[in-house]
């Protein structure tokens, strides 16, 4: 698999979240993704969870996800995104939506094998999502 294939199949992971569709990104998932997020917790996300979880759950922000920055070597894509809108439909963070308008960039680094995404690294700051929510002070 080239860089540049690679490189589409991780814009087609953020056109799948903005039109709120899992179908699009599903046929380059493996059949578990391996997850690394920024408090170091390591797990294993079946498809249809990492679908609902994570692509369908940046989608709590309709229309808001804008690539900042693209790069790949390897195997792997790391992008850097911005999250901008109004927290108006599906849960974020395990909150129900709050009307309320944030803006935070994050990074999703994605490993590829045989043409699917098996890994992923995510990289965010959880608490100005929280306090931009209003959950917390």
């Amino acid at each position: 698999m080239t860089i540049e294939e690679m490189k589409r199949i991780k814009t087609l992971l953020f056109r799948a979240a903005n039109e709120k569709e899992g179908s699009l990104i599903e046929p380059y998932l493996a059949d578990k993704i391996i997850w690394h997020d920024s408090s170091d917790v390591v797990f294993e996300w079946p498809k249809k969870d990492f679908i609902n979880g994570n692509v369908l759950g940046i989608g709590s922000f309709p229309r808001t996800k804008d690539i900042v920055l693209q790069m790949a070597e390897y195997d792997k894509v790391y992008t850097l995104f911005t999250i901008d809108g109004n927290h108006t439909v599906g849960n974020c963070m395990g909150y129900p939506p709050t009307g309320k308008h944030i803006r935070y960039n994050a990074q999703y680094t994605a490993r590829f094998e045989n043409g699917l995404i098996v890994e992923m690294w995510a990289t965010m700051d959880g608490h100005l999502v929280l306090k931009q929510l209003g959950v917390i002070e």
